[in-house]
């Protein structure tokens, strides 16, 4: 347990132990049991639940549970899991096994070597906070710590999981300085001492061993501060002390513990000894303990005097059994001496402004494959590509820091990608071949043919990659498993290709979160998935948003911010590139082979840098609220050149974004660069979730998400428009958002809190609901002012040979045209429009245009006539309640609302 946040569990609990439950029999008792426990229980559960991506009926063991507090809150948010708490001490156990029943949940007395569990009989292994108490109990030997984790790797399954939370030592035996105020103390026991005094007692009698062996080496410096006292010690001796510093009821006892026991390299170098791949590793900062422990309390230098951020209170490893001869990392080992050209990056010219902007086209076109079903107990399952070789996310950093401190092995989650070169104008061709793909690369089975519909389109980076992925989410038939291998894939030369994975919804949603998915678009077509199937989503278990500013603004339609754009057309310049370079490396794949690590293959691969290194970008979300405290965006119209080029005019509405400096070294100074920005206190920016990668197979540029409070007088840029979050939320379908800026809406609607204008109702635990069905009328909001101009779909057949411009939309002509009388359809067209819209869920982008046409003849109309004809008596009743809406109200509660607060 952690010792900053130690607090007397028994005390905390004991008021809400007696309304627990014995078992929670459904979704709503478990959810009313998990409000009822302590605040730092729930976020607890809840971290180390996101960082665990198993599917349904998965084993997993929680070593040192104690009185099994936390064990049970994992049960309960993962009802599908089996949870088995371990705990060596009788009396913990007792305690546990009366009072935390569930199905899903047992308890064992033993130790956490777990000698009584079989070989290769679990799929997940959680050591939160146990190993450092290993490592104190073993005379600080490191060697015991892995000695026990080989035991624990034995009951593993090859593929599963284990997760470590703890302490994490600092890579060099290097020295810092520590600031601490200069206050006097009230005594000489550590409760009375103050921090300087107490860091000196610590000096003295830290790591207690043989007599006159204890302690470690610091020494007192001149103060550069008037009102403090500075210290130089090891970087390790440092942390060790702040990080017990707050615990001096317990002072006596936590002395005998050390924390920081292994480095990142250690436990790379020894888990690939025992045949572990380090799949994720970041450092994790407890707001709680960030907020009331370290702010204002100590500074931390290096010996240059150089400020550091505050230190991680926790990091999370996230390591998988390995198979002999499997991949364990991708590493970019040396320059390609094959010649660049993969890529191409060309120039074009704004014809009106003059401006250059420059793109990068990667060979051919994509769209990603997203199967889906809904499970008989109405939870959504998603079908991901899992362990996928993604190199580039491993790319020698030239002049970037990595200013969160994650890291991945190269191996990642993500949807299943789908070459679109052979897609033809025939929309029925091109579905065949969809569904061919998902039987033959996924071994999936479409549910039915007309089980499919085309999503929103996503641009990585609109001014930047030449490329347009649109997902196609296909419903499949159950396969009765939940993995299993890729067995061909020509995109990939490495022995790893990865493997088809069934995952919920909701967990995708939260791995995101904490940044376990790297990979830009896999969270953003779960979100999208989820809001058609009118889902609740998961708790929001970032970092706190700021308080909104004290002056109101006004804000402006999404629509009418766009009207005022003018038009622009772009072309190509004969030149070279400015500030992007192409490079090739050849990157290799380490794996295991017996108890050591040797290549096992290598491929050379090409990827886009600046020219000065840095691949940090901050996207930054500007809030605000208007006169009726309405939460508004602050959003920049551009014309940009990849939605132009393919096809559409090129107006996107987009997030303020800012290129992070070379001197940005972590995620505190991006926020005081920000709040620099918008000359705004930094307690008013905010990390809008985890960082990702703009695209895993271009680049490795950083996107870094942040959202600022900011007074529009003082924060605006002289683009910067504000508009309602609602008409933004309400407007999810209309194709003028970039990814980027759709990624951070849909993170800023799940990260507010129950008293926010905006917030939908929702459960605040990671729960399931129930009784989904997909909308049979679909509705769109009408896009007002701006004509038909989005980007034609290659799937729906809208656009010419792969990489060329891109034929013109076809607005006028249907996708399918309804079996109906001619003379009827001839002379209503809002039956025409109705119908269509209702009937042809895969028109996509048409349906503002076919709602906003009949929304138009119906002002003049009293009755929808129609006959009835076969195709008309399926759905009259449905065109005749939309009618009705129509004349009640000028816009459609968006789908997915049935609270009809503005849900899309």
């Amino acid at each position: 347990m952690s010792k900053v946040d130690r607090t007397d569990i028994k005390e905390q609990i004991a008021a809400s132990i007696k309304n627990f439950s014995l078992a929670a029999k459904d979704e709503t008792s478990r959810e009313r049991l998990v409000i009822e426990m302590p605040e730092f229980i729930q976020r607890k559960a809840a971290l180390i639940s996101a960082h665990f991506l198993l599917p349904a009926g998965s084993r997993i063991v929680d070593m040192a549970c104690e009185t099994g507090e936390v064990t049970y809150a994992l049960a309960l948010l993962n009802p599908r899991t089996e949870i088995i708490g371990i705990e060596r001490d009788a009396k913990s156990i007792e305690f546990a096994r009366k009072n935390y029943r569930l199905p899903n949940l047992s308890f064992r007395q033993t130790d956490i070597g777990i000698h009584d569990l079989d070989d290769e009989s679990v799929d997940g292994i959680i050591n939160s906070n146990v190993l450092h108490r290993v490592y104190s109990h073993w005379g600080y030997n490191g060697d015991e710590v892995f000695n026990l984790l080989e035991k624990q790797i034995r009951k593993l399954k090859v593929g599963g999981t284990m997760l470590i939370r703890d302490y994490m030592l600092p890579s060099d035996d290097e020295f810092v300085l520590l600031e601490l105020p200069n206050l006097p103390s009230r005594g000489m026991d550590p409760r009375s001492l103050s921090d300087a005094d107490l860091l000196v007692h610590f000096s003295q009698t830290a790591r207690p061993m043989a007599e006159g062996c204890e302690g470690f080496f610091i020494e007192e410096l001149m103060p550069r501060r008037e009102g403090t006292r500075l210290f130089r010690l090891m970087h390790k001796w440092a942390l060790e002390f702040i990080h017990r510093k707050n615990s001096r009821e317990s002072w006596e006892q936590e002395l005998k513990e050390e924390y920081t026991f292994a480095t990142y390299q250690d436990f790379r170098r020894e888990f690939a000894r025992l045949g572990m791949r380090m799949v994720f590793s970041a450092p994790y900062w407890n707001p709680w303990v960030v907020k009331n422990c370290f702010k204002g309390r100590f500074q931390l230098y290096s010996e240059n005097y150089v400020p550091m951020g505050s230190p991680a209170t926790n990091y999370f490893i996230v390591s998988q059994k390995v198979a002999d001869k499997q991949s364990l990392v991708l590493e970019e080992r040396r320059p390609s001496q094959k010649p660049v050209g993969d890529l191409q990056i060309m120039i074009v010219r704004d014809k009106q402004s003059g401006q250059l902007h420059e793109l990068v086209k990667r060979p051919g076109e994509y769209c990603d494959i997203v199967p889906y079903r809904i499970t008989p107990d109405n939870r959504l399952v998603i079908y991901v590509r899992s362990g996928y070789p993604r190199p580039i996310v491993n790319a020698v950093q030239r002049g970037s820091h990595n200013i969160d401190g994650k890291k991945w092995s190269g191996h990642l989650i993500e949807p299943i990608t789908m070459d679109t070169v052979n897609m033809t104008d025939d929309v029925e061709e091109n579905r065949k071949m969809i569904f061919d793909y998902v039987n033959n690369y996924a071994s999936l089975r479409p549910k039915a043919d007309d089980s499919w519909y085309v999503g929103e389109t996503y641009f990585p980076s609109p001014d930047r990659i030449d490329e347009a992925i649109e997902p196609v989410f296909v419903e499949v038939e159950n396969p009765q498993k939940t993995g299993w291998a890729i067995q061909k894939d020509s995109e990939v030369n490495f022995t790893e290709i990865g493997t088809i994975t069934e995952l919920d919804a909701t967990d995708i949603l939260l791995a995101a979160q904490v940044g376990l998915l790297p990979e830009p678009r896999l969270e953003l077509h779960v979100f999208e998935l989820m809001s058609r199937y009118q889902m609740q989503l998961p708790r929001w278990i970032g970092e706190v948003m700021p308080k909104m500013p004290g002056q109101p603004t006004k804000g402006k339609d999404p629509e009418d911010i766009l009207e005022d754009v003018e038009p622009a057309e772009f072309e190509e310049e004969k030149k070279g590139a400015i500030t992007l370079k192409p490079v090739k490396s050849v990157f290799v794949e380490e794996g295991r082979v017996g108890r050591g690590t040797r290549g096992l293959s290598a491929q050379d691969i090409e990827f886009i840098l600046t020219e000065d290194g840095i691949e940090n970008i901050a996207v930054v979300i500007p809030i605000s609220r208007d006169w009726d405290n309405n939460l508004l965006v602050a959003l920049e119209p551009k014309i940009l050149p990849v939605p132009n080029r393919l096809g559409g005019d090129g107006a996107m509405l987009n997030a303020p974004s800012f290129v992070l400096p070379k001197d940005v070294r972590s995620v505190e100074d991006a926020k005081e660069f920000i709040a620099g920005k918008f000359k705004v206190p930094v307690e008013q920016v905010g990390q809008l979730g985890e960082s990702y990668f703009t695209h895993t197979g271009v680049t490795p540029q950083r996107v870094y998400p942040f959202v600022v409070s900011s007074p529009p007088v003082v924060g605006q840029g002289p683009k910067w428009q504000y508009a309602p979050l609602k008409r933004i939320w309400m407007l999810g379908f209309f194709n003028r958002f970039s990814g980027i800026l759709l990624k951070a809406i849909a993170r800023l609607h799940m990260s507010m809190n129950d008293n926010h204008d905006m917030q939908l109702n929702r459960s605040p635990v990671n729960l399931k609901s129930k009784g989904f069905s997909l909308s049979t009328e679909k509705v769109a909001v009408e896009a007002k002012n701006v004509g038909y101009s989005a980007v034609p779909s290659r799937v729906l057949g809208q656009r010419g040979a792969a990489g060329g411009a891109g034929a013109p939309a076809k607005p006028q002509e249907p996708l399918w045209s309804p079996d109906t009388d001619p003379e009827i359809i001839e002379q209503n067209k809002a039956a025409q429009a109705l119908i269509e819209s209702i009937a042809a869920p895969r028109v996509g982008p048409r349906l503002s245009d076919s709602y906003a046409m009949a929304k138009r003849i119906l002002r003049e109309s009293t009755a929808i006539q129609m006959k009835d004809t076969p195709a008309v008596a399926e759905i009259d009743k449905d065109i005749e309640q939309v009618g009705r809406q129509i004349k009640q109200r000028l816009e459609l509660t968006p789908m997915g609302d049935p609270t009809g607060k503005g849900r899309r």
